[in-house]
């Protein structure tokens, strides 16, 4: 799993406090808002709003709520309505 977040972010902090609760292994990407990096097209390939957080697991990608982690937690494996395979 990967997920995209920015520093300072209040929705990223959340994130990554379910991440850390449930002990998963996710790599972080490091976005940086003020040079732009959201709107750039290999971005906007993952999340279409150009927003963080966004996590990804394989094809399934979850964005746009502060909390994308819990659809896709170790104990629920299937892509709930909000997430969307790539």
């Amino acid at each position: 799993m990967k997920l995209y977040y920015v520093v300072g972010s209040p929705n990223c902090r959340k994130v990554h406090a379910v991440i850390n609760h449930l002990g998963v292994k996710v790599e972080f990407e490091y976005r940086d808002f003020f040079s732009g990096e959201l709107s750039a097209p290999e971005y906007l390939g993952i999340n279409p709003n150009g927003m963080v957080p966004a996590l990804r697991d394989g094809e399934l990608t979850r964005c746009g709520s502060p909390t994308p982690s819990c659809s896709t937690s170790p104990r629920r494996r299937r892509p709930t309505a909000c997430c969307r395979a790539i």
